[in-house]
């Protein structure tokens, strides 16, 4: 694939189209205030510098806790006090998700046209997986990518690199559809295009200084931009 102009051309057929979970395939419960103010309190408490902290959200704030001296990586306990939290707030939001009207659709005519498809989210495994099955989304995924089986979330590439290695597909011949800015952020260190669709967690205006390869307004538009 290429990028011209900020829209989405290939040269050849995509090999695969990987998306994001909440947001992008279901709509946007998660409350992200609480769990932010949540977070930087226990990064706070543990001696991070508080003045950084105001500016990340949620993932950045895991990245900066598995990264940074004090953070000791994923296992480590200050980490496992955060897992606890995500977990709560992913739980929550189980309650309320509704998927994306064209989901099902989206996933199933890809996956006719011999489209790998995947998901890699920043959601826990636990309430990722009930949702996708809940939804009758999980037969038609060839990879699932969660916050469990990864060190940093997007906007790190950890999550998209783990799932072209397990698709065995290449970066440029792999659509990304996510709905934030952190999505943005994760392709491009990827090395993968990427199309947002609006109504997620970022406003639109969230893009002016590092947009997309193209917006869309829903799921169905997936399916021309890679010749289905």
């Amino acid at each position: 694939m290429r990028r011209d102009g900020g829209i989405v051309c290939a040269d050849t057929r995509p090999q695969a189209v990987i998306f994001d979970f909440e947001g992008t395939l279901v709509d946007f419960q998660w409350d992200l205030k609480a769990a932010e103010r949540e977070v930087r309190k226990i990064l706070s408490d543990s001696g991070f510098a508080s003045e950084p902290l105001a500016g990340e959200n949620y993932a950045q704030l895991w990245n900066r806790a598995v990264n940074l001296p004090g953070g000791g990586g994923s296992e480590s306990p200050l980490v496992s006090r955060l897992e606890e939290v995500y977990d709560h707030y992913d739980m929550d939001a189980l309650t309320r998700w509704k998927p994306r009207e064209e989901a099902k659709d989206v996933l199933g005519a890809l996956r006719r046209a011999g489209v790998a498809c995947a998901v890699v989210s920043n959601v826990g495994g636990i309430a990722l997986k009930s949702a996708l099955t809940r939804f009758g989304l999980a037969s038609q995924l060839d990879s699932v990518i969660c916050r469990n089986d990864v060190e940093r979330m997007k906007p790190a590439a950890d999550g998209l690199n783990q799932c072209l290695q397990a698709l065995g597909t290449d970066a440029d011949r792999t659509l990304f559809v996510g709905d934030s800015l952190s999505d943005v952020r994760a392709a491009r260190a990827a090395g993968v295009p990427v199309v947002i669709v609006t109504g997620g967690e970022s406003a639109v205006s969230d893009f002016d200084g590092e947009p997309p390869d193209r917006f869309i307004d829903g799921l169905a538009a997936v399916k021309p931009l890679v010749g289905t």
